[in-house]
């Protein structure tokens, strides 16, 4: 039995990905390829990472896995740990399909460590084959998406080198972990000019071998985009809706990202970062992608068509309009 693991990264599609295997996960059974359900639905399968965990590493960092899960301590995440691996064997098991394919992006945004990369493996030793899908993306485009996701998910952050993005986005420190524990690596560029058919799902289905006619592609827009102007004024907002409340996910949060993305979604004025921070993260990804293009695209003149794109970070609004948007959005969201 063959296993496709789709690793992400972060900002490549993984949500459309997701959405497409489970809007055609009966079709894909009855064609001998399991998607499992028990694994998550309809969104990122984190628990394919989650249960992998190192927990006394990842315990404190307010894990919206371990939060939205009610894992409170160490026995909690052994308990829960113990009836998720269970609950994918026994759906595997009973598939009796010729492959399976699991997909999260937490897979790298999230398993730092070796050791939680060997529980992995471990975890996935009931496949004869695995075959570890990655699509990588030009850096700057990402890390301004980035951001701009950080913004929405009531962070507050300034517009500096960020080490939670030198960490996901070094693709080469990636890989080289994966390629220690795993032989088959695919590295997809995420470039409409290099997908099959100039199609993500197309290419997602040669890279997992899927030849299956007339399957369901109807994706809506997975993750509304916020203008510059929409970002500053959640940026004004964040403290006031937090992520998380009273120890769960704070439903306003969805409201008020909901509210603002309606009208504040002007794509010819997305956030991007200063120049000068854009030169320093593409001069310290530089010697990783030049690594990567030697190793897995050697005709290529160079992994990415690296630029730095147009600064646009910066927009003063009058705190008296801040203060009003802030006075009507408390009493639109209930």
């Amino acid at each position: 039995m063959k296993c496709y693991l789709h690793i992400g990264v972060q900002k490549t599609g993984t949500t459309s990905i997701q959405k497409f295997l489970t809007q055609n996960y009966e079709k894909l059974l009855q064609n001998g390829i399991l998607y499992p359900l028990s694994a998550g639905k309809n969104s990122s399968q984190w628990s394919i990472a989650a249960i992998n965990y190192n927990y006394d590493k990842h315990k404190d960092e307010n894990d919206f896995y371990l939060v939205n899960n009610n894992i409170k301590n160490k026995d909690d995440f052994i308990k829960h740990t113990e009836k998720r691996k269970k609950a994918i064997y026994d759906e595997i098991l009973k598939s009796n399909c010729k492959s399976v394919i699991f997909s999260s992006e937490h897979l790298t945004a999230r398993l730092f460590y070796e050791e939680e990369i060997q529980n992995l493996k471990d975890f996935l030793s009931i496949f004869d084959e695995v075959y570890v899908i990655i699509y990588i993306r030009e850096q700057i485009k990402a890390i301004n998406s980035a951001y701009s996701e950080a913004i929405k998910a009531a962070n507050i952050l300034d517009y500096s080198i960020n080490d939670w993005y030198l960490n996901i986005f070094d693709y080469s420190s990636v890989i080289k972990k994966y390629e220690q524990f795993f032989t088959n690596i695919n590295v997809r560029i995420f470039d409409f000019n290099e997908f099959e058919n100039n199609d993500l799902i197309s290419d997602f289905c040669k890279a997992c071998n899927i030849n299956i006619p007339d399957l369901e592609i109807n994706l809506s827009k997975s993750n509304e985009s916020i203008d510059l102007l929409g970002l500053k004024i959640l940026e004004f907002l964040n403290n006031d809706y937090p992520f998380y409340k009273d120890g769960k996910v704070n439903p306003k949060r969805r409201e008020l990202n909901q509210l603002i993305a309606k009208f504040f979604n002007d794509k010819n004025n997305n956030l991007s970062l200063p120049k000068d921070i854009q030169e320093e993260y593409l001069k310290y990804f530089a010697q990783g992608n030049k690594y990567i293009k030697d190793k897995y695209f050697k005709d290529k003149d160079s992994l990415f068509n690296s630029s730095i794109v147009k600064e646009n970070y910066n927009i003063n609004i009058d705190n008296n309009l801040l203060n009003f948007l802030a006075y009507l959005i408390k009493k639109t969201i209930i």
